[in-house]
């Protein structure tokens, strides 16, 4: 538990990292990218855990998703901590779930289905259908996605307005959860947040299990997670950790509001320190990062020349790009690079799939990473792959590590009797030791795992959420003959978060988190980022810039963002993106 004191000393070099660490109290980590924010926040969470928490009681590490968390989980592993039993890290909804609902719930009089059942996506649908149908409502376009959002912005039901329409549809889609005796991740969410909020006693038995709230991404978690903190930290006496950067806060459609963390770290009981170097990117990156944002920014470059950045145009609209990444910029980038030291991001299916479609007539392998893959992404998705990567060669290392792995495969199924865990750890070990070697077909694998490790015992009637199910079913659908991964290897699914012999595809939004030593951002036209109807001024084109800013930053070395002169007649490619033209046209006025 004390090799973190070693790995610590190193922030003493940087006098914002220490600070960091250092800070008593509420404490807010502004940290721009590639700031080294996730090394403060593991070091300072071992200590914490080490030196100011005392068994039983323990520490929560909240994370805006499942890739934060195993990313965090990694790194404790190198710390020895990850094993410490009085530790929770996870999402949101995982926290909320397993740590407020389920043990205070039904004692608290909350109207919960008995046991706790999570709707699967195809179920979300059918109910919101039905609910709409109901309601003499036609398929208006985005009509869930603004239904999600309501729900999410305004999470006290009494207060609803029901003369509006997407309120209306919001009750009669939770009347239909209800009647199917399920919930979804957005009511376990709410749920948590009103039953703090009404019952001082759950406030007080989580400050006694947690006296101590980490939270990473804070500006993607939205209202309901700053109602939370600001009841059980700044009210209920946790002490809270935050780590996040307003200028990353690209999940506005899912309820995320930068102004939570901005306003956070204003509050005079709260320490806010801002890291202020970028340990990533070349200089030439770092003035580009820089130059994204009207805002001024105070981070800088701690590496010294050598990067590099361009933005050529390309003639033919997205179909020219694509042709230009395969024909040109590749075969120029791998006399230096290798494949997997690449990372090709773009808007939308839009500019992906012309993309995808030059890679395979130019003979590249690649992948897709984070929810770009041809399969969605689950908690259940999510460890078959960790498996995978175990199977491939991690078990020589151990990362991921066995225990983790067990531990896992016991929180997905939520087992609570010792025999019954025993029994499935045993079954899941047996399984991956008989599969050490990542060439077997992933189809041959995954049939394997789904015999042994869920049929056998059933286990798929014990999983969270039917999601989880759903996922699975289609990853199984995809390695079978005919499939889009009927050739993938076992080890091609364990590289399902980055591989070293593929070019790795992903949407924007999935890339947050990432680094790569080459990035090529494909589509950065004037009508397609930001997207032609978007206003001047509006929230929408400032979250648009902070989604390129996200793009832009990925990078380590060189940076390549593509665009197309004016098509005519194509609202989507009309000329650079205003996004870029403003970077250029600050790099060019700093004269760097």
């Amino acid at each position: 538990m004390t090799s973190y004191l070693n790995a610590a000393e190193e922030l003493r070099a940087n006098p914002r990292q220490w600070e960091a660490y250092e800070a008593p109290g509420n404490c807010v980590i502004l940290a721009g990218p590639g700031s080294g924010k996730t090394k403060v926040l593991t070091l300072k969470l071992a200590r914490l855990l080490s030196e100011e928490v005392q068994a039983p009681r323990g520490m929560a590490c909240v994370t805006y998703s499942t890739e934060c968390g195993r990313e965090l989980r990694r790194r404790l592993d190198k710390l020895g901590i990850s094993e410490a039993p009085n530790l929770f890290v996870g999402t949101l909804h995982a926290f909320c779930l397993q740590h407020v609902l389920l043990p205070y719930g039904h004692v608290a009089g909350a109207d919960l289905p008995e046991p706790v059942v999570v709707a699967g996506v195809k179920q979300q649908r059918r109910l919101f259908h039905e609910a709409r149908k109901t309601l003499g409502m036609g398929e208006i376009r985005e009509l869930q996605r603004m239904m999600e959002v309501f729900r999410r912005d305004n999470l006290d039901r009494d207060q609803w307005d029901l003369s509006d329409d997407v309120a209306r549809l919001a009750r009669e889609y939770e009347r239909r959860l209800h009647d199917d005796g399920v919930v979804d991740f957005d009511a376990i969410i709410r749920g948590a947040v009103q039953l703090v909020e009404k019952n001082d006693w759950v406030c007080r038995c989580l400050t006694a299990r947690f006296p101590i709230l980490l939270v990473d991404e804070y500006q993607d978690l939205g209202l309901a997670l700053h109602r939370l903190v600001l009841k059980l930290c700044l009210d209920g006496g946790i002490r809270l950790v935050a780590v996040g950067d307003p200028d990353q806060s690209i999940y506005g459609f899912t309820g995320a509001h930068p102004e939570h963390l901005e306003s956070l770290s204003e509050r005079k009981d709260v320490t806010a320190v801002r890291l202020t170097l970028n340990y990533r990117s070349g200089p030439e990156i770092v003035n580009a990062v820089k130059a994204t944002l009207r805002t001024t920014t105070d981070f800088s470059a701690t590496r010294s020349g050598g990067s590099v950045v361009a933005y050529p145009p390309c003639d033919g609209g997205i179909e020219g790009q694509a042709a230009h990444l395969v024909e040109k910029l590749l075969p120029n980038v791998l006399q230096r690079w290798q494949r997997g030291d690449v990372l090709v991001a773009f808007r939308s299916k839009n500019e992906g799939d012309p993309v995808e479609a030059a890679l395979r007539r130019g003979g590249y392998d690649y992948v897709k990473i984070g929810s770009t893959g041809a399969y969605p992404k689950s908690p259940l998705t999510r460890f078959v792959e960790e498996c995978a990567k175990w199977c491939s060669g991690g078990w020589e290392h151990g990362e991921p590590k066995l225990s983790r792995l067990a531990r896992s495969w016991i929180s997905l199924q939520r087992l609570v009797d010792p025999e019954e865990q025993r029994v499935e750890r045993l079954r899941l070990v047996r399984f991956l030791f008989d599969h050490r070697g990542g060439d077997d077909p992933a189809a041959t694998w995954l049939r394997d795992f789904e015999s042994r490790v869920l049929g056998e015992n059933d286990a798929r009637t014990r999983l969270l959420s039917g999601s989880d199910v759903e996922c699975l079913d289609e990853l199984l659908e995809s390695v079978r003959p005919g499939g889009s991964l009927a050739q993938f290897t076992v080890r091609n699914l364990a590289g399902q978060m980055g591989s070293p012999e593929h070019v790795n595809l992903v949407t924007l939004h999935s890339s947050k988190g990432t680094e790569f030593p080459v990035v090529v951002l494909v589509g950065a036209d004037e009508g397609s980022f930001p997207w032609a109807t978007v206003k001047p001024g509006s929230s929408q084109e400032a979250e648009d810039r902070r989604l390129f800013y996200v793009g832009v930053s990925r990078a380590m070395d060189e940076l390549y963002i593509l665009w197309s002169p004016r098509v005519p007649g194509d609202r989507s490619r009309q000329g650079p993106s205003r996004y870029l033209k403003e970077m250029h046209q600050r790099i060019k006025n700093s004269g760097v």
